[in-house]
């Protein structure tokens, strides 16, 4: 049974935490969640439309499309709307209280001008720290990743939230680096699983095209799992940072209801 908690937790509580919350909230995020693993398959389903996907030459010449890339971004920030749409329901559910999907949707669109202009930074500053040696960049992926549940749940502007997921993250970059690499990895596990299972199912006497598309629909399966658990232990990672903040007396805002209602 899933608790609110309200004062921090260790690296194991926050896992916990996150499980909890997803297993409980999981059925009201299928809708978004569904959304989201339909965006995140495009790129693949468009590669095999065009055959480029067993094709490493014209996979190539497809990322360095500028009509692929805009697509690619454009994407990316419907992702992230739906992703502040699922934090909106989920973080109303861990509070006791109630948001429907259209309400969260709303709330998301409402919202989209700042999340497109903090993803785009947010995008641009680690490719920036990449091309500056990689570690940079994952330090910026890390300590600025928090800025989507600042703008969802704490109605923060998009330059203003990095910055305000910089200060919360400051001083605790390298717990918060290893509950959510733990987090990414049984995510990548899973993900794993179903590419296994698709490899399994090439023994069946069923052409290359059936293949590719049995592959995109377990790939789909996968992201609807993967997604709502990761949306959880992103926020769990949140309340949890700032409820450290405010035990240590530092000046960083710990309101956070949802605004979406």
């Amino acid at each position: 049974m899933y608790v609110l908690h309200t004062e921090p937790q260790s690296a194991s509580g926050i896992l916990d935490a996150a499980y909890k919350l997803f297993r409980a909230s999981f059925s009201s995020q299928l809708v978004l969640a569904a959304a989201v693993a339909v965006l995140m398959t495009l790129p693949l389903a468009g590669l095999a439309w065009v055959g480029a996907i067993t094709d490493p030459f014209a996979i190539l010449d497809l990322i360095f499309s500028l009509r692929v890339l805009a697509a690619c971004l454009a994407l990316a920030i419907a992702c992230a709307a739906l992703y502040a749409a699922m934090m909106l329901r989920m973080e109303a559910f861990a509070r006791g209280e109630t948001i429907t999907t259209a309400e969260a949707v709303t709330a998301a669109l409402r919202d989209l001008p700042r999340i497109a202009l903090a993803s785009i930074v947010f995008m641009v500053a680690v490719v920036v720290g990449c091309c500056l040696l990689v570690v940079p960049g994952l330090v910026l992926v890390q300590s600025l990743m928090f800025y989507l549940p600042a703008i969802a749940l704490d109605d923060r502007g998009a330059i203003e939230s990095l910055g305000y997921s910089h200060r919360l993250v400051w001083g605790s970059w390298w717990r918060t680096a290893g509950v959510w690499g733990f987090g990414l990895l049984l995510s990548t596990v899973v993900v794993y699983v179903a590419t296994a299972v698709g490899l399994v199912l090439t023994i069946l006497p069923i052409d290359l095209r059936a293949l590719e598309a049995l592959e995109i629909v377990i790939q789909a399966l996968a992201t609807l799992v993967v997604t709502p658990f990761l949306v959880a232990l992103w926020l769990e990672l949140y309340r949890d940072l700032k409820l450290r903040k405010a035990r240590d007396g530092v000046r960083v805002s710990v309101e956070g209801a949802p605004h979406g209602g």
